[in-house]
């Protein structure tokens, strides 16, 4: 009987518990599907248009705030960041196990094209930015390079940061022109460019700190994490 007892009161209590939780918060899914890879990049271009990449290749775009969602796979890299300049016109960069790309889509990612490796293998490029359908950047690991196209991805040139030291990649990356831009560095530096990434500036951070992020509202005013 005991037995018996203990096995009702265990039920009651799930129940309750569930009762309780459910009238304490209120969750609403936005997207439980159509899959469910951990996603690593993201942006926001409005209230309605976001885009997104993560594991298993995905690719997935939504222009109603999240209400439906398109999804196609890139060929070749697990994309760890987007950017779209228009809704047709976007780039991902990430890597293969071996071998960092960025790839470039004319039709809104239902295709892809490869645009970019590094130039060695065990590389990856963590960053993609384009501030406009021609110039474009691309940052990650290892080195303290920036890769700078101004043709839509074509052709590419590498730009020193000039960072130093054990372990130096560069894990964040924004510009807000083409011409002023930042860059994030493992070993506690950040650097800056005014002349589209030909030059930098560099400044250390405080010892010990741990960056994980980066954002700049303008020119002028800028926050890290």
């Amino acid at each position: 009987i005991m037995k018996h007892l203990y096995k009702l009161f265990t039920v009651l209590l799930l129940l309750s518990t569930s009762a309780s939780f459910s009238q304490c918060i209120d969750v609403d899914w936005i997207n439980p599907s159509p899959q469910g890879n951990d996603h690593s990049g993201m942006q926001v271009v409005s209230d309605d248009t976001v885009y997104l990449v993560g594991r298993g290749r995905t690719f997935m775009k939504t222009y109603d705030g999240g209400v439906t969602w398109t999804r196609t796979i890139i060929p070749d890299i697990e994309p760890v960041d987007v950017s779209f300049v228009t809704p047709q016109l976007g780039y991902v960069s990430g890597f293969n196990g071996n071998y960092g790309k960025v790839y470039k889509t004319t039709d809104g990612g239902t295709s892809w094209a490869e645009m970019l490796t590094t130039p060695g293998p065990q590389q990856t490029f963590y960053q993609v930015q384009f501030v406009n359908a021609d110039t474009g950047f691309a940052a990650g690991y290892p080195g303290s390079l920036v890769y700078k196209t101004t043709d839509g991805g074509n052709t590419w040139v590498s730009k020193n940061t000039g960072a130093s030291g054990a372990n130096t990649w560069i894990y964040a990356m924004q510009f807000v022109t083409p011409q002023k831009g930042f860059a994030m560095i493992a070993n506690e530096q950040i650097a800056m460019t005014t002349d589209g990434g030909d030059t930098w500036t560099k400044q250390n951070l405080l010892a010990g700190m741990t960056i994980t992020s980066m954002h700049f509202g303008d020119s002028l005013n800028g926050y890290i994490l």
